[in-house]
């Protein structure tokens, strides 16, 4: 009967015992329906359990430390006060002497970003036709350095009326040639096997036109290199 007993006490302390019919008791006891009767009477009898099973006097037997419920509660009620203070830390008031400070770098900050900005952006395309290239012929040579996916950037440009003076062609002639031979970028050197079969014009043979763009041309160079 202790085991019995005993066994009972471990049902209720899983909190299991409430929700078992009597043949399910009977097979958690390892014991026959009539065994579980005659044990249920003498149960009875001593006071241990009332009718449904339940065990008389079970929280009088219980010690406040057997459940967690207090010290789990304490735990979350330190957890969210230390919180509450670490966001009360966060949530600092900006003075408005303070945020008007702020608001006015940071408009400087953009109207000192937007110089700069303006002064980074080039324009390839209107660049040649200043130096004297032709409209069409530059559009042409963009779409071949496009497929090439060559970049238009200052330096190329650089690069063209540098070799265009050593070639004593004009930009706007070695733009054409890049354009007409799908040529990425312009070489002077590139262009030597014609020169032996029929020499390549020199500056004097540019025409008038075509020696200003010539001179405008290398001045911007020039600059350039000085700056």
């Amino acid at each position: 009967m202790q085991r019995r007993l005993v066994m009972l006490l471990c049902l209720r302390c899983s909190n299991t015992l409430v929700t078992l019919h009597d043949d399910e008791i009977a097979f958690a006891l390892r014991i026959d329906e009539t065994e579980l009767a005659q044990t249920k009477e003498l149960f009875l009898r001593k006071g241990f359990i009332d009718s449904t099973w339940e065990i008389q006097n079970w929280d009088k037997r219980q010690f406040v430390s057997d459940s967690s419920a207090p010290r789990v509660a304490k735990h979350r009620a330190a957890k969210k006060e230390a919180q509450n203070q670490a966001e009360n830390e966060c949530n600092v008031t900006v003075t408005p002497q303070i945020q008007n400070r702020t608001d006015t770098e940071q408009i400087q900050n953009k109207e000192e970003i937007k110089p700069s900005a303006k002064a980074q952006k080039f324009d390839f395309t209107a660049k040649l036709i200043e130096l004297g290239a032709d409209e069409k012929s530059v559009r042409d040579w963009l779409a071949v350095r496009k497929l090439k996916r060559a970049a238009n950037t200052e330096t190329v440009i650089e690069n063209l009326v540098r070799e265009a003076a050593k070639a004593q062609v004009s930009v706007a002639d070695a733009v054409l040639i890049c354009a007409t031979r799908s040529w990425q970028g312009f070489e002077a050197e590139w262009l030597k096997p014609k020169a032996q079969a029929s020499p390549v014009r020199d500056g004097s043979k540019l025409g008038v036109h075509g020696q200003a763009t010539a001179n405008a041309a290398q001045k911007w160079l020039e600059s350039k290199n000085a700056g």
